[in-house]
């Protein structure tokens, strides 16, 4: 089948990172294939398999195939291999669209003394870059992924630009919660605003976009948060991608 493809730059992954990078590959006429080792959802089935879980996970809607293995929350050795007491406990999914279908959504970004751990602390090593050389490309990102969040909150991350979206309101629970214990501070920090595009905007870049029609309230999550099987902007660019984008998705 490889002798088969067409394209200029092969990319494998179809996740967030596989999508924009294919998505501005293909905006510069350069022929693209994406190659991904999972299939694609069906969100009704995606759906019905979570609300039938009898245990409800993040990758409840989404089994590992033979073809595509990958690591499940509650059986972190189902995947894994690993010895120690501490276990790496984060997930990912193989499949067209990856983890954007069940990502939590938090944005955050490494602080400036991340990139030289051995200078400030004498552990690891220093990155070849600075935070400054990578802050352009955090700003990117988040206009593409449309990341919500209080721009004057800094969080210990300088910023050359404002967040594309407003900060996700505090819940009724949340100010409730906050209400009744002031040593419990609950905030909102960066997150993807949990809502999807509307289908005339999909697959086109976010600054192409009115702010008041990019995007349309998600009323279809399963779990708070937008955590699992809720849309993403990313995983619609992936798995709707118009022809001008892509020259072939396998």
């Amino acid at each position: 089948m490889a002798s088969d493809i067409n394209a200029e730059v092969i990319i494998v992954g179809s996740g967030v990172a596989g999508a924009l990078v294919a998505a501005r590959l293909a905006a510069a006429r350069v022929r693209v294939a994406v190659l991904e080792a999972g299939g694609k959802i069906d969100r009704t089935e995606a759906t019905e398999r979570y609300w039938n879980a009898v245990i409800k996970v993040p990758e409840c809607p989404y089994p590992p195939s033979p073809e595509a293995m990958h690591p499940i929350t509650n059986d972190l050795d189902f995947w894994y291999r690993q010895s120690g007491p501490d276990k790496f406990k984060s997930t990912y999914l193989k499949v067209v669209g990856g983890t954007t279908w069940h990502w939590l959504g938090t944005c955050l970004r490494l602080l400036p003394n991340d990139f030289k751990l051995n200078t400030m602390y004498g552990r690891g090593v220093d990155w070849p870059i600075s935070y400054q050389d990578f802050e352009s490309y955090y700003a990117e990102a988040e206009q593409e992924i449309g990341v919500a969040g209080d721009s004057n909150e800094l969080l210990g991350s300088p910023r050359s630009n404002a967040y594309p979206m407003p900060a996700i309101p505090q819940t009724y629970l949340d100010k409730a919660s906050r209400g009744r214990s002031p040593a419990r501070r609950t905030k909102c920090g960066p997150h993807r605003k949990p809502e999807i595009p509307s289908r005339a905007t999909i697959g086109l870049p976010a600054a192409a976009v009115p702010a008041a029609s990019r995007y349309v309230l998600c009323r279809r999550n399963m779990m708070p948060r937008c955590t699992c099987s809720a849309p993403r902007q990313m995983a619609r660019r992936c798995t709707n991608t118009p022809p001008q984008y892509l020259s072939s998705l396998l």
